[in-house]
């Protein structure tokens, strides 16, 4: 069962995303490496998407397995905070900080609000609140498959993606701001993109049933210069996908769901003209 499920192409693809999430950690010079970290983007998305695709399930185990990942992912986390936490210790005592002030703000009530309604572990290391997040996302695709609500799920799909585009990219345009952390978490981020990789998965047999590779074309043409425009065309085609299957399901559009899949990959890799909300 296990090869079974083995995708080799995504297991080459999550290669390279890996690498990817390093590149956005990682500061390139001039303009190449804004470049860099744009491109670099699509690879959270994607990681989400990948662990939505691969938690479809239609059988009475779906809630044992999904609490297997939920375990597994706890395990990972909890290595992780130890040892960025005695790291974090090290350092500080290293350079005369004061390591005990340090301990107590991680415990504030500011700092656990963050953690548990925004997953941010800014305090420790920014970068873990995927794991938090993808966990918070198991735990609502548990809720989803014991309320058998997955329909409703997908058709949350392209709301919180909309949020999503708002809060990370157009509310500059309206004079508004919003913090990293509240776009960033498993609600906008994660659920939008975990549902997507489920959705994917569900009607993987009627994409591939019509291959058509023209269907691709507007895909790769989202890459590069036209990063803007490819999140709004996603949301586009997000509406339109829910749509076609709601409405009218005989004359489902598998080359939206082709797209759908090329352009969530790369649908959140857009320059920000504000560093510091990355922080």
């Amino acid at each position: 069962m296990r090869n079974q499920m083995r995708n080799k192409s995504l297991d080459a693809v999550k290669a390279i995303a890996a690498c990817l999430v390093v590149c956005i950690h990682v500061s390139f010079p001039g303009q190449a490496g804004q470049l860099v970290k744009v491109l670099a983007r699509c690879a959270v998305p994607f990681f989400f998407m990948v662990s939505g695709y691969f938690c479809y399930y239609q059988n009475c185990n779906a809630s044992k397995r999904i609490l297997s990942k939920i375990l597994h992912i706890m395990k990972l986390f909890a290595v992780s905070v130890v040892f960025y936490f005695i790291w974090e210790c090290f350092m500080k005592a290293w350079n005369g900080e004061r390591v005990w002030t340090w301990i107590k703000g991680l415990v504030s009530t500011e700092h656990l609000k963050e953690f548990f309604v925004y997953n941010s572990t800014s305090p420790v290391r920014a970068h873990l609140w995927f794991l938090p997040a993808l966990i918070y996302c198991y735990l609502l695709a548990l809720l989803i498959e014991k309320w058998r609500m997955r329909k409703a799920a997908y058709c949350m799909a392209p709301v919180l993606l909309a949020i999503l585009l708002w809060r990370a990219e157009f509310c500059v345009f309206f004079d508004r701001f919003y913090h990293t952390m509240e776009y960033r978490n498993f609600l906008f981020t994660g659920m939008s993109f975990f549902l997507t990789g489920q959705m994917i998965h569900e009607y993987q047999v009627v994409v591939r049933t019509r291959n058509q590779p023209e269907a691709l074309a507007p895909a790769v043409g989202g890459f590069g210069p036209y990063l803007r425009q490819t999140e709004q065309s996603l949301y586009d085609i997000y509406i339109e996908l829910h749509i076609v299957h709601y409405q009218n399901p005989c004359s489902r559009r598998p080359e939206a769901l082709v797209i759908l899949l090329f352009l969530t990959a790369g649908g959140s890799a857009v320059l920000d003209e504000h560093p510091d909300r990355f922080v």
